[in-house]
């Protein structure tokens, strides 16, 4: 026996800033926000920091 299970869409999505999974949100899911993950916008940031100036 089958059963057929329904997902609502989502109200927000997360996830890095790579320009193809954006899209593709955007283009899934139009009336869902869309939020930056704070794990690769800080790891994309620490990028720019010199070593001497990151705490261990």
């Amino acid at each position: 026996m089958w059963r057929t299970v329904v997902c609502p869409r989502p109200g927000l999505s997360i996830s890095d800033a790579h320009a193809g999974l954006v899209s593709a949100i955007r283009e899934s899911f139009p009336d869902a926000s869309w939020q930056r993950c704070k794990l690769h916008f800080m790891r994309n940031i620490l990028v720019y920091v010199p070593q001497k100036e990151k705490k261990s």
